[in-house]
């Protein structure tokens, strides 16, 4: 390996992080909006109607994160709400993407 592969490695690596983080900067408001709709829906404090997933969806998308993130001595990904994260954020932030 010479270090022109290397730092063009570095290269990518740093500008993907760096544009990671402005989208993750850019989006931020919308993204706290959906964690705070997904902890209360989570803790039973609102209702929340699926609409990008269906409910065989819903299951297994709470399955797949629920193996990812288990409950155990602290809250899992079901705790989390993460199913209703996953599909506040396609319905509103990413739906032009679908």
């Amino acid at each position: 390996m010479n270090d022109n592969e290397t730092s063009r490695r570095g290269f990518l690596l740093g500008s993907g992080g760096a544009l990671g983080g402005a989208l993750l900067a850019l989006h931020w408001p919308a993204l706290a909006a959906a964690a705070e709709h997904a902890h209360a829906a989570a803790a039973g404090r609102i209702d929340h109607t699926f609409r990008v997933l269906t409910p065989a969806q819903a299951r297994d998308v709470e399955a797949i994160a629920s193996q990812i993130v288990p409950s155990g001595d602290t809250p899992g990904a079901r705790e989390a709400g993460v199913v209703y994260f996953i599909d506040h954020v396609h319905a509103g932030l990413y739906a032009p993407y679908a």
